[in-house]
């Protein structure tokens, strides 16, 4: 199996690598920023992560899961407001630097490292550094709290 997934990679590599010319190193290759079209970034993103050699492959399995379930819910939601309130989400994961509706675990771990990291008891030197820590913090509280509350209601909608 893991030589299937070692040809696709090189398969998927070398496509790249012509249809975004020579200028497109191996540096950037892991990055799914370099797309416009927000689907094809995801998609990227969720084949990268597939292929993740450090996880195993129950955790990839519930990775997958979660996606399709996403999706399904996403294509079921016709509602504008629903879509703004998914992006919201996820851009409150890529915030907290996390994929897309990671483990919830993963995201608290998360959330503690930065608030830690940027506390405003930690930057005491300037008040200009209180000041920015400050900020930083309460944006890693907002994304926190979205998340949260996302993951509170999609738990009382699958009851």
């Amino acid at each position: 199996m893991d030589q299937i997934f070692d040809r696709l990679e090189r398969l998927v590599r070398a496509w790249t690598s012509s249809a975004f010319g020579e200028e497109f190193g191996r540096n950037n290759f892991g990055s799914s920023d370099i797309f416009e079209d927000q689907d094809l970034a995801d998609a990227w993103e969720e084949l990268e992560s597939y292929l993740d050699p450090s996880k195993t492959e129950s955790e990839r399995e519930a990775e997958m899961r979660r996606r399709s379930e996403f999706r399904s819910q996403a294509s079921n939601d016709q509602d504008p407001r629903k879509a703004i309130e998914r992006q919201a989400v996820q851009d409150a994961y890529r915030f907290l630097g996390l994929e897309p509706y990671a483990p919830f675990a993963e995201v608290k771990a998360r959330y503690k490292e930065l608030l830690k990291k940027h506390h405003p008891d930690r930057h005491t030197a300037s008040p200009e550094d209180m000041k920015t820590a400050t900020a930083v913090s309460a944006k890693i509280n907002a994304a926190y709290q979205l998340i949260e509350t996302w993951e509170e209601a999609r738990a009382q909608k699958a009851r």
